[in-house]
């Protein structure tokens, strides 16, 4: 009897697991993988749930990958989960990962292929001069690299250490992290440090940017070296470069020393650009000013963290996590503060892509799981509604099964908008 109940109750779970995955929804139908395709689309969009677990149950991982016409209308496919997902959309096709396989999307049909190891968290996607792209995954302490072809295949590259603040650079990989976390890296850090300081005296502790791609071995290549400035703070999914140099938005604590017992806000502080010559691996830090000469104050409620942005001629435009916009010429440093877009209030989710014209934002309402495009230009002007649609919520909801997913990241098609 106890044998019967318990496939009773599989059979449920499968039929829930089945009810937001084997039906359309309106304008949106469900495709197999190899008929998903981007035909007619101009936004792809990735959903997963992001943990598995909720409330202390193991929950199976589940992701979804739709495309979708300016219209509302389009496919998805069950393509997997891993949390933190992230597609890239080149010329090539649009690319995206679950735990196991790389995926690319095109007008004709998508690819799956095997990885050759499983990854849990993607946490960055770049795309290269070939139409493929470069994907970041972490895995305990190291953090693989994967050059993925335009036909899906990939090859690895190991970083060992903790790598939280990372961009490119043409075709190369940079990342900006510190021998505190990526001890791995101290001999290197040093060996470099005393060469370009020969008369300096060792500190005890190095900011460090490395090259994440085409190395040998596990560790990365140094590339810049300085002593570690523990007031300077700065996680970020872009940085800008001009093929000269890579600047970093960057936070300069007003409080390094602060603490619950002291009270102090360590997300207090102001604006700096974060500057690394990429012939000397020296850093410069420049403070960022209005055209009034005034510094531009960043707290909790107005950050820089995990931005994406885009370098137009020498302004720098990008958009932190929570929504905060800035511009800043990278070579006089006077920028400012555009305002603030999306909220990441309560359970209202707001992702962001940056163009030229300006800062897309898609939202999922917490009310109806409705799913919103809307474009917001760097000049501050008025946003503008792109597209909505309903037909992504029996996706977002879930069941008992998967618990609630998110979208992680959306593309746009190159070139549209």
């Amino acid at each position: 009897m106890k044998r019967i109940a318990t496939c009773a109750l599989l059979a449920l779970l499968a039929l829930l697991a089945c009810a937001s995955s084997c039906s359309s929804h309106a304008g949106l139908h469900d495709v197999a993988v190899a008929s998903l395709t981007s035909a007619d689309s101009v936004i792809a969009v990735r959903l997963s749930n992001a943990s598995v677990l909720s409330g202390g149950v193991p929950r199976p991982s589940r992701g979804y990958t739709a495309f979708l016409a300016e219209d509302g209308t389009g496919s998805i496919a069950s393509t997997g989960g891993i949390r933190g997902s992230i597609v890239q959309w080149t010329p090539a096709g649009a690319f995206f990962a679950s735990a196991a396989d790389e995926y690319v999307s095109t007008d004709s049909g998508t690819t799956r292929t095997p990885r050759d190891a499983r990854q849990q968290y993607e946490i960055g996607r770049y795309p290269l001069s070939n139409g493929g792209t470069a994907a970041f995954y972490v895995d305990s302490a190291n953090q693989p690299l994967y050059t993925v072809a335009p036909d899906g295949s990939s090859t690895r590259t190991n970083n060992i250490g903790l790598f939280q603040n990372n961009g490119q650079c043409g075709d190369r990989i940079m990342s900006l992290t510190e021998t505190q976390h990526s001890t791995d890296l101290e001999s290197s850090a040093a060996e470099a440090y005393a060469s370009a300081h020969p008369f300096d005296p060792m500190p005890d502790s190095f900011d460090l940017l490395v090259e994440l791609s085409g190395h040998d071995g596990d560790l990365p290549t140094v590339v810049g070296v300085s002593q570690r400035d523990e007031t300077l703070e700065s996680g970020q999914q872009m940085f800008a470069c001009d093929g000269s140099s890579v600047v970093i938005p960057t936070l300069a604590r007003t409080h390094p020393d602060a603490s619950r017992e002291n009270g102090l806000d360590p997300a207090d502080g102001r604006l700096v650009l974060q500057s690394w010559d990429l012939s000397t691996g020296t850093r410069t830090i420049t403070p960022v000013t209005t055209s009034e000469g005034d510094p531009i104050d960043l707290s909790r409620s107005r950050e820089v963290h995990l931005s994406q942005g885009i370098l137009v001629g020498r302004e720098y435009r990008f958009v932190s996590a929570r929504g905060d916009v800035y511009t800043v010429n990278i070579d006089t440093a006077v920028g400012r503060y555009v305002g603030s877009i999306g909220t990441q209030q309560g359970e209202e989710r707001t992702v962001f892509q940056v163009t030229e014209r300006g800062v897309y934002a898609l939202t999922t309402s917490p009310q109806d799981l409705r799913v919103t495009l809307t474009r917001h230009p760097w000049d501050g002007g008025q946003e503008q509604t792109v597209l909505s649609t309903a037909d992504l919520a029996p996706y977002l909801a879930g069941n008992l099964l998967t618990d609630s997913l998110s979208i992680d990241s959306f593309a746009l098609r190159p070139g549209w908008g």
